[in-house]
């Protein structure tokens, strides 16, 4: 597993079109309720968030997605999705 950054919006966008409905509820929905795009959505979390993953021949097939900036002194951390396709 390899974390970053700085993630491609490309490859994680496509990641949740085509796994939308894995969620308990689809993340679509969840969208809907924030007012917010998937498309926004997916720019935030690439821009703001440390995303730990698996490829596997160039297909996202896993990953962890957390907020490791401004926390508590205490070195926590705020893992906000956990998903598999």
């Amino acid at each position: 597993m390899i974390a970053y950054k700085s993630f491609d919006y490309d490859l994680l966008y496509s990641f949740f079109k085509e796994n939308d409905k894995i969620f308990t509820r689809p993340l679509s929905d969840s969208l809907k309720d924030q007012n917010t795009t998937l498309s926004e959505w997916c720019q935030k979390i690439c821009s703001k968030s440390t995303i730990a993953y698996e490829l596997f021949d160039k297909e996202l097939k896993g990953l962890v997605i957390g907020y490791t900036d401004n926390l508590p002194c205490d070195g926590g951390g705020y893992i906000t999705i956990v998903a598999t396709s």
